[in-house]
Formats: structure tokens, sequence, C-alpha cells
């Protein structure tokens, strides 16, 4: 996925969307790397210094571009404001969130880091969700029949540090615990596992 270059023809937003919005993946990535330096330069900005050691501004956008990915059937917007808008809200609250899971757990238990908490799990996803009419559910399913396809050609090592992050909601130190592995190094294999997610769904979706 390459972003829009000042050499590059104008970025027509509108038709990417809906190509996007038609099923290709292709499209949805362009978007998606389209807003990354926007996103980028919000979650330098907003990150808590304390936070980085846990995540890295770059690590918070792939991971709300994962969350994007598997939400977008449920976006309802057609224009670039309210792709930026929608995107900017699932990243603020992966922020919020990692604020919440980190602050709270330190307070409460020091040393041990805990998952997302069930409400704290609904909020993004209220956020993250637009209200869905009986095609976008339609699409919903489709999405997520895509994203397990996708998931079933990765490594075993990959789909694991997926599972851990995104469905267990564990931190990567104990998602490094969990894979006899330091905590930098199940952040890079995350990184990497969602690199290569994105590239099959990519090449699914052309």
């Amino acid at each position: 996925m390459s972003q829009p270059s000042p050499s590059d023809a104008p970025f027509d937003w509108n038709a990417c969307i809906q190509a996007a919005r038609a099923g290709s993946a292709s499209a949805l990535g362009q978007l998606l790397e389209a807003c990354r330096p926007h996103l980028l330069a919000i979650a330098e900005r907003e990150l808590d210094a304390d936070l980085r050691a846990k995540a890295a501004p770059s690590d918070m956008v792939q991971e709300s571009f994962f969350d994007a990915s598997r939400a977008f059937p449920r976006f309802i917007g057609g224009t670039e404001g309210e792709v930026r808008a929608w995107l900017h809200r699932i990243l603020r609250n992966n922020l919020a969130d990692l604020r919440d899971r980190f602050h709270e757990a330190a307070k409460r238990q020091v040393g041990r880091e805990e998952s997302l908490d069930r409400g704290a799990a609904d909020r993004k996803e209220a956020l993250a969700a637009e209200t869905p009419s009986p095609s976008s559910n339609v699409r919903r399913r489709e999405e997520e029949e895509r994203v397990e396809a996708a998931l079933a050609e990765l490594s075993e090592e990959h789909r694991r540090v997926i599972h851990l992050r995104h469905r267990e909601h564990l931190s990567f130190k104990d998602v490094g615990k969990a894979m006899d592995r330091t905590e930098d190094a199940a952040q890079k294999l995350w990184a990497r596992a969602i690199e290569r997610l994105q590239e099959i769904l990519q090449r699914e979706g052309a």
C-alpha cells in the first residue's frame, strides 16, 4: 500500500470510499494509508509519555487500522472529512483504553497489567461503529469472514499474537509472557503479524 504523493494524481476520496464499500481491500488500504500521517501526528501529540514504553504512536495507529478494517462495513460516511473523523474517534478511543488499562492497573495492583474491562471495550465498539442497517450487517459478516480467512493464512505465532492482543486484550508485556518472549519482542512480532494480515487482505480484495 502506498501513500498518495505530490507527484501522483489527486487522491479521489469519494471513489476510493465507494470502492472500499464495494469490498475492495486495496481501496480500504489506500484510505487508511492516506490518513496515516494525520493519525500519527495525533498519536504523537496525545500518547502520554509514561505509556510510550508500552506502545509507540505508530503501534497505536496500526492497531486503529486493524480495528477500522473490521468495523468498516458499519461506516456510513462518504467524504474525506467523515473518514478522518471516524478514524480519529477509533484512535482516540484506543488511546483512552490504553490509559485506562495501565493507569487503573497501576493504582489497583503494582506490577500487574490488566486486560481491557468490558465497559471500555463496549465504549470502543460504540464509538467505532455507526448505526447498522440490514445491508451493513451483511457486509459486517462478510468482512468478519474475510478477516478470519486471512488470519487462517498466517503462521501459528502470528495468529496467536493477534489473538492474545486483540481477543484476549493482553498488554504486550503479558503477550510476551504467554509466548515466552520479551515485551519488546512481542510488540515487534505483533507489528509484523498485522502488516502481514493487511497484505493478505489487500491481495484478496484487490
